[in-house]
């Protein structure tokens, strides 16, 4: 499975590469890169979205966000690059330190 991972914690990302070994997941830290990366990458098959970026926190803003990315995959994603559905996940990622 190919995994688009929008994070822009460090600790996030290592928790949940630890979790899907396997996967082959790219780890991107802005909503721009993760645009890019789903234009000109090999389709993936998930896309996991932070909705906190920047190091801010429950972020109301969608510019810039997890959020922004959600909706441009809905309404601006050519559909010639994923003609079949493209599964995505926004949310907060919470990393556990043990």
């Amino acid at each position: 499975m190919r995994i688009l991972f929008l994070d822009d914690n460090v600790e996030r990302w290592k928790a949940f590469r630890f979790k899907t070994i396997g996967c082959d997941v790219k780890w991107v830290e802005t909503a721009e890169r993760c645009k890019a990366s789903l234009l000109l990458d090999e389709p993936y098959d998930l896309v996991s979205l932070d909705h906190d970026l920047g190091g801010k926190t429950f972020q109301e803003e969608k510019e810039n966000s997890g959020t922004d990315v959600a909706e441009w995959i809905k309404y601006q994603l050519p559909a010639v690059r994923y003609p079949n559905k493209l599964s995505f996940i926004l949310g907060i990622h919470k990393a556990r330190k043990e």
